[in-house]
Parts: structure tokens; sequence; C-alpha cells
């Protein structure tokens, strides 16, 4: 009777140390998972200033009410004009503008009148729409002018 007993409490307490080893994998797992990602975006309401042709163009994106022939001064005015009333009518903060490789590489000295006045009224977010092929046509050699 004393051995069976002995084994049902050894049968018993290696139980309980198995369950106490689970438990506490289960809870070191708990305590090591990473939160979800959150970001809080709501101080950001945007709206896309894009090519009326389409941002995926195989050359220089024009966005709304600029063309070839304008300069620095002409795309800040038009800047000026559409962002302002983008952000009149709709309440937002923030403009998307598309750019590419050919925009940055022959349009930047005109594009940048357009992008100073769009970031002096608010925020201003670049998308890449690829000029050709859906993604860069070179990863390795930075392309873009240097700041002014």
């Amino acid at each position: 009777m004393k051995s069976s007993r002995h084994a049902a409490g050894a049968w018993g307490a290696l139980i309980a140390f198995r369950l106490l080893a689970v438990l506490a994998l289960v809870g070191s797992m708990v305590t090591v998972t990473s939160p979800a990602a959150h970001a809080s975006t709501g101080q950001l309401r945007g709206v896309h200033w894009a090519d009326a042709r389409d941002n995926f163009v195989n050359g220089v994106l024009y966005v709304s009410g600029l063309g070839s022939s304008d300069t620095y001064s002409s795309a800040a005015t038009v800047a000026d004009r559409v962002v302002g009333q983008l952000y009149s009518i709709t309440g937002a903060n923030t403009v998307r503008l598309p750019i590419n490789e050919p925009t940055v590489s022959s349009y930047w000295d005109t594009y940048t009148g357009a992008i100073g006045t769009a970031l002096s009224k608010g925020n201003v977010i670049f998308a890449y729409w690829a000029s050709s092929g859906g993604k860069p046509s070179n990863t390795g050699t930075p392309a873009y002018p240097a700041a002014r």
C-alpha cells in the first residue's frame, strides 16, 4: 500500500511539475510577444495632386496645372492656388505628390517651386511612380540632384 501511495504521489508531482512548466512557458511567450504596431495618423488629412494623364507616365510627371514651360516661380504660384484650394475644400493638411526619375532629373528646378509652396502650407508626401517597367531602373547609383 505504501509503495502504491508513494508511486501515485510521485506521479502526481510529475504531472504538477509538467503543468507548471507548460504554464511558465506560455506565460513567458505572452510577455515576450511584442504588442501590435500602432501609429497615430489622425493628424494627417491628405489629398493627391496628380498628373492628369496618369501617374504611370514614361517621362516627366506634370501635376495638374503645371507643364513643361513652367518655371520655379510659376510652379510656386500654381501650387499656392491648387494646394490652397484643395486644403480649403477638403480640410486636408497633407498633399501627396508623384515623383519618378525623369521628373527629378529634368524638371526638378521647376518642381521644387511647387514642392516648397506645398510645404509652406502643410505636409508633403512623395509617392514613387516607376516611369517604366514598374520598378526603378537603377537602384545602385542615386540619380537625384543635390538639395538646394
